[in-house]
């Protein structure tokens, strides 16, 4: 029996019904952007009903959460399945993320609109946004380039800030529908880093076995390799995979290595949404010598970023999380043949390695000592509260 006071008693307190709040995503970016509101709408007195669906379940772990299985209560994708849904658990109103590969946000703002029920939907990345509205996957960003349209949409669209907003507009959405509300996961990614210092530094380089005078980097990956297009990059929309690219960059530690005199290991952090393993070949014949490298799927990435001297990736979140936390940064796009979708390159503040030798001089500096983070990119904070408080305008 819950005591008196605490957030489960809030109700019988009250003398009347909490409003149901009901939170949803699929992918780990929505995920990180949806965590952090749930226990500041608890704080507040709402009944907070966490769905997830796939990689975004075991997300919600790693906030010290647990989500209800999605699927386990709708099997089958579409409108008509999550009309019934909703109207089974009654929310008051409905907070999603904005998948990618995945339909189920898109007919979840289909059934809210079918059943007069407001939504937002939280943007979490500055790139592919106009897609997540549109008929098609991220796979099929070509096909997006040639159809435009957007016939998905919750009530509002809160995005990460202004400049997103007016590109969105120039896309064709509509101005009213678009909130400037900053990206919740940052606030989170801020607190997350004041737990680690320099003990649990010390800490994760015991575990690895390294010393104190080794460089050790992390290689944030992300999923691009599909196993029927293999290793062919004209294939590829971007015209690089996470696995070009890592072969660009672990040849080009083996030869600054030698002239840095320094050993180096490499920790890989694979996407959560990565189904195959695409390094443990690559890292069997390019490790070697001064260089050595492993795969660590388990560690929190902003714990796994704190801890090294440097992060590498090609246009990650996590890039962009630990600049904001004062993390040197390298952003590696050997082969881009698109717009580069790195937001901090688009801002000037850290450009991306667009070849070989440029990569060789950019790890070089860093692991002697001859660049320095990269500084300037700052989003406002109190995005939750900013969020939660726009939704109870609604209620």
């Amino acid at each position: 029996m819950p005591a008196a006071g605490s957030l489960e008693n809030i109700e019988s307190l009250s003398g009347k019904a909490m409003k149901k709040i009901m939170l949803f995503a699929r992918d780990p970016g929505g995920a990180n952007a949806i965590a952090p509101l749930a226990p500041k709408l608890k704080l507040r007195g709402y009944e907070v009903l966490l769905y997830g669906k796939d990689a975004a379940l075991r997300q919600y772990l790693s906030h010290g959460l647990g989500g209800r299985d999605f699927a386990a209560e709708a099997p089958f994708m579409g409108v008509d399945e999550y009309v019934t849904l909703l109207r089974r658990i009654a929310p008051d109103f409905l907070i999603t993320g904005t998948g990618s590969d995945d339909l189920t946000e898109k007919f979840l703002w289909q059934a809210a609109e079918h059943l007069q029920l407001p939504c937002f939907a939280i943007l979490d990345h500055w790139f592919n946004y106009g897609i997540r509205f549109s008929p098609y996957k991220l796979v099929e960003q070509e096909l997006y380039e040639r159809d435009r349209r957007h016939p998905y949409l919750p009530t509002k669209i809160m995005v990460m800030d202004e400049e997103v907003r007016d590109a969105m507009i120039r896309e064709g959405f509509e101005p009213d529908r678009l909130c400037v509300a900053g990206q919740p996961h940052f606030d989170a990614v801020r607190e997350q880093a004041m737990r680690y210092g320099s003990a649990e530094r010390r800490q994760y380089r015991e575990l690895l076995g390294l010393n104190e005078n080794e460089f050790l980097i992390a290689f944030i990956s992300e999923n691009i390799t599909e196993p029927e297009k293999g290793d062919d990059l004209r294939q590829y929309y971007w015209g690089y995979t996470e696995r070009s690219i890592f072969r660009e960059f672990m040849d080009a530690l083996q030869a600054v290595s030698v002239t840095a005199g320094r050993k180096v290991h490499v920790v890989v952090k694979p996407h959560p949404n990565e189904t195959i393993d695409a390094y443990s070949d690559l890292i069997a014949e390019r490790a070697g010598g001064a260089v050595t490298a492993s795969i660590d799927s388990s560690a929190p990435s902003v714990r796994l970023c704190k801890a090294v001297d440097l992060v590498c990736g090609m246009s990650s979140m996590v890039l962009v999380e630990s600049v904001i936390l004062g993390l040197p940064v390298i952003s590696i796009q050997i082969g881009l043949t698109r717009e580069n979708p790195f937001i901090l390159d688009q801002k000037g503040i850290v450009r991306s390695v667009l070849n070989p030798s440029e990569l060789r001089e950019k790890l070089a500096g860093y692991m002697t000592g001859t660049i320095a983070a990269a500084t300037g990119f700052n989003l406002p904070t109190g995005s939750a509260d900013r969020i939660i408080e726009w939704m109870e305008e609604w209620l």
